[in-house]
């Protein structure tokens, strides 16, 4: 079993946090711990639970190696999204954490529902994808808002 933290980094400007909602999907390449396959692409749902064979135990994922027919599973171990702060626009701060069994989440592929406030106005942007640049406009406080260069870390917690 290891668990892995995922480190966000991100360039904000007139935001002062990024959040996801409860039924919030993590998008992950993971590798087979026995045979060492790619897949790209893997969705973990916290908000579902799927029973691992062999176990009395659950996962947010569990899935069979299309190569090796091994089982693994990954468990979100917070149940959520830290926030990104203003604060550490820039940097990486830990997000979430994740504990793997028979795998490992190799990269973070950002995607749709992530949610943000506005710095000044304090309104709430719902929805954001994240793979490229988002940009939108804050009518509150009459300034633009926007969410570039984000990039995944993965460290051993």
């Amino acid at each position: 079993m290891v668990v892995l933290k995922l480190l966000m980094k991100a360039e904000m400007e007139n935001v002062t946090e990024v959040t996801t909602g409860p039924d919030f999907q993590w998008f992950f390449t993971i590798q087979c711990g026995n045979c060492s396959e790619l897949r790209e692409g893997v969705g973990i749902t916290q908000e579902e639970k799927a029973a691992m064979s062999g176990s009395r135990g659950s996962a947010h994922l569990v899935q069979k190696c299309k190569l090796c027919s091994r089982e693994c599973s990954v468990d979100v171990v917070d149940k959520g999204l830290a926030p990104y702060n203003a604060e550490h626009a820039g940097s990486f701060s830990p997000i979430c954490s994740f504990e793997c069994r028979g795998c490992t989440l190799v990269k973070w592929e950002p995607r749709g529902g992530f949610s943000c406030r506005g710095a000044t106005s304090g309104k709430r942007f719902e929805d954001i994808d994240l793979q490229d640049e988002w940009c939108d406009y804050d009518e509150d406080a009459d300034a633009p808002v926007s969410i570039s260069h984000v990039e995944g870390e993965l460290q051993r917690a």
